[in-house]
């Protein structure tokens, strides 16, 4: 394969079997040949508006929030505001992104969903506005969204701003898909509002090849990603999709790291794998089903 940039018109490069390059901005850099770095295919587009929930926190008060989505888990996919201790305050109600949002204290509040998240090898979308702030610890960045069982190999499927230095850069968006996961490169703790998606789709899916990661509309580099394959396992746990809370309620790592600080707002769940220019129409507020 010969290889060149736009930016250095007068440099081409021959790049033979187990032989890479990166490519941008900059000067082009030589770097090793790991398949755990590179996406080996590109999702496909849906042939028609998929089903989706979209919890978009905009009732004036109460517990309940409502999913005004249509064509998924209807109608169980209603979530609830809770505490995990006893008298606790539930999550609060404030200015969004897009209308109202929830308000996370990272101690114990959270919402769960009478749907269980989609299971096993299906594709799979999760799209929200998340604002993360500057001051936010490991212990409080597990999680945004998550559903299925952290305990086994590549049975649940998280969203989170990543607390796990090994994995990737702190703070990147993460979706960890027990004991394995996929790291963006975006540090999302500044206190301002990003629109983040993580994107499955099907076949014989894997953290490696079936995963891409979105920031603000445009596809994120990912650091390595850790190989393992994906078979989400909700119905083996006893609750529902949850907001806020960290699925990992055995030995969670690290210690104590139940809940997550922040805000949310508008999230979906999409029963296919959206292509960026359907993920960029649904940040700019379009509905889905247009």
């Amino acid at each position: 394969v010969t290889a060149a940039s736009h930016q250095e018109k007068e440099s081409v490069v021959t790049l033979h079997k187990n032989q890479a390059m990166r490519l941008g901005s900059g000067p082009s850099q030589r770097i090793p040949a790991d398949d755990g770095v590179f996406v080996t295919n590109l999702p496909p587009v849906p042939g028609r508006a998929p089903g989706f929930i979209r919890w978009n926190f905009d009732e004036p008060d109460g517990a309940d929030l409502l999913n005004t989505g249509t064509g998924l888990a209807e109608p169980e996919a209603g979530a609830r505001l809770l505490s995990a201790t006893a008298g606790g305050e539930s999550a609060r109600r404030i200015d969004g992104k897009i209308g109202k949002a929830l308000a996370f204290d990272g101690i114990s509040n959270f919402a769960e969903s009478g749907f269980e998240g989609i299971a096993g090898q299906a594709p799979r979308t999760v799209s929200l506005w998340a604002r993360v702030p500057a001051d936010l610890t490991v212990n409080q960045s597990y999680a945004m969204i998550g559903w299925g069982r952290v305990e086994g190999l590549g049975s649940a499927w998280q969203i989170s701003a990543n607390p796990v230095a090994e994995d990737g850069p702190l703070g990147a968006l993460r979706v960890g898909t027990g004991k394995g996961a996929v790291v963006g490169s975006t540090d999302l703790r500044d206190g301002k509002w990003h629109h983040l998606t993580a994107v499955m789709y099907g076949g014989s899916p894997n953290t490696s090849t079936h995963v891409l990661l979105y920031v603000d509309g445009v596809l994120e580099f990912t650091t390595r990603k850790s190989v393992r394959n994906i078979d989400t396992k909700p119905s083996t746990v006893s609750h529902g999709v949850w907001l806020g809370r960290n699925l990992s309620q055995i030995n969670p790592d690290p210690p104590h790291s139940f809940f997550f600080r922040g805000d949310l707002d508008e999230v979906y769940v999409f029963s296919a794998a959206l292509d960026q220019s359907m993920i960029q129409r649904v940040m700019d507020g379009v509905s889905p089903e247009s």
